[in-house]
């Protein structure tokens, strides 16, 4: 078995937990400040008032390159 998560994982995970989160992409991405991409309409959803949900567009250039 491998050893509990430490740090900033383990912090993810805690906030998952607290908010009966199936997985910590919501979680990390509070922890990071970062906005969240997402295609799940429930995740994006529950995002809401967390974190800024971002559109797939955001991450294309005008030149139609990727971020």
């Amino acid at each position: 078995m491998p050893p509990p998560p430490s740090g900033s994982r383990a912090t993810a995970w805690r906030i998952a937990a607290q908010n009966d989160w199936a997985d910590t992409a919501l979680a990390v991405a509070s922890l990071q400040a970062d906005a969240l991409i997402t295609a799940d309409p429930a995740l994006a959803a529950a995002a809401a008032g967390i974190v800024r949900v971002a559109d797939i567009g955001e991450l294309i250039t005008p030149d139609g390159t990727s971020v």
